[in-house]
């Protein structure tokens, strides 16, 4: 009996290498973010609507080559195998620890905003029903979005606080895929998805 061989998730660098030559402007984690927002808000996108609109976002001039779409489409399997399967494996796509402070804080600003737009276009824009908890959350993603890092010292502050922050950004976009997406995907048959258990998010830290 033979087992598939497991496939690497698409970093960051590589998605942005091959967008970068194409000048495209809206970074690889703002786009990650958008689908992941998607399903954390109940949206059901196949592949084929998914790549329509990353096209869209990402504005290309010239239709994508086949590396990009190929890409595209990995990007939507990742995010739907971490989202649906066991351990709350859902990772942001964002850059490698060993990259700037500035960069990896601004990409992960850009990750919560494209995740705020996916989760508003789910349905939620404007949404009064939100629970306490999914209140909460959003409204931490938005400031977290905001954050910059205008000197130095604030640099070395992120540095220390920044691998709280990523954890706690991924644990509230799980607890909002519990309460609104992962009922969706069961409705859809997708593998995996009820099996997910809800997880929690503590305060967040701080990004100086």
């Amino acid at each position: 009996m033979t087992t598939e061989p497991e496939i690497t998730p698409l970093s960051y660098e590589q998605l942005s290498e091959l967008l970068q030559p194409l000048g495209i402007l809206i970074n690889p984690a703002e786009l990650q973010g958008l689908l992941c927002g998607k399903f954390c808000g109940g949206a059901k996108p196949d592949e084929t609507e998914w790549l329509l609109e990353a096209v869209e976002e990402l504005d290309f001039t010239q239709a994508p080559d086949e590396s990009v779409r190929n890409a595209l489409t990995q990007v939507y399997r990742d995010t739907r195998a971490q989202l649906t399967g066991n351990g709350f494996a859902l990772q942001p796509l964002l850059p490698k620890d060993e990259r700037e402070i500035t960069l990896r804080v601004q990409c992960l600003g850009q990750w919560c905003h494209g995740f705020l737009v996916g989760f508003g276009s789910a349905g939620h824009a404007g949404d009064t029903n939100l629970s306490d908890e999914a209140r909460e959350a959003l409204e931490d993603l938005a400031a977290i979005a905001q954050v910059e890092l205008d000197d130095e010292e604030s640099a070395r502050e992120a540095e220390n606080d920044y691998v709280e922050v990523v954890e706690y950004v991924r644990m509230a976009a799980l607890s909002l895929f519990m309460e609104f997406g992962a009922r969706a995907l069961v409705d859809a048959n997708v593998p995996g998805a009820e099996a997910t258990q809800t997880p929690s998010a503590d305060e967040p830290p701080t990004l100086h």
